[in-house]
């Protein structure tokens, strides 16, 4: 073998050794941010001035009959398929603030698919001053996963929850999607 031979062969395998570790070093942080409660800590990080509420909270207050207005941020369709019982779609602060100034709520619940979106229009609604907004910590992916109770648009029992075309679809346990519930 010639000695150019040699040495571009070498440099080969070092590039190929290097991309391998990097890569699976990459992979691993790549795991890490794509769990759910990475995710949940990574929008609580993203948002430190709203407050969160765990699922389970969130389901004592509905079974105490506290005050509440449950908003959900998320597309009309996404809601169709599912969302938490007595909820309202609704995405748009203006839209929010109407409903509160109909009724006296103690505490405004918003939730998305895994939270960024909620906290987003929380941090928002917050800012405009409007008290007692949280954000679903995990937001419908996380209640579901948790096994709670979820109605779609008729108002009939269902598991299932449009896991959408985001790349958070995996942080929804895959016997939840749609096409795996029928």
């Amino acid at each position: 073998m010639r000695p150019g031979a040699i040495i571009v062969v070498a440099v080969l395998f070092v590039v190929a050794f290097v991309a391998l570790l990097l890569g699976t070093k990459g992979y691993e942080k790549i795991e890490e941010i794509h769990t759910m409660e990475s995710r949940v800590e990574s929008i609580r990080e993203q948002f430190p001035g709203v407050e969160h509420i765990s699922p389970a909270t969130l389901e004592v207050l509905i079974q105490k009959e506290v005050p509440l207005l449950i908003v959900d941020v998320r597309e009309k369709h996404e809601f169709a398929v599912s969302h938490l019982p007595g909820a309202n779609n609704l995405s748009e602060v203006d839209q929010i603030r109407a409903v509160i100034s109909e009724t006296d709520f103690e505490i405004v619940v918003l939730y998305g698919s895994t939270g960024l979106r909620s906290a987003a229009l929380a941090k928002e609604l917050g800012e405009a001053g409007i008290p007692g907004i949280r954000n679903l910590a995990g937001s419908i992916f996380a209640w579901a996963n948790e096994g709670r109770p979820m109605v779609n648009d008729k108002g009939e029992s269902v598991i299932e929850v449009d896991p959408g075309d985001r790349s958070e679809g995996h942080l929804l346990n895959s016997d939840l999607h749609p096409k795996a519930a029928q």
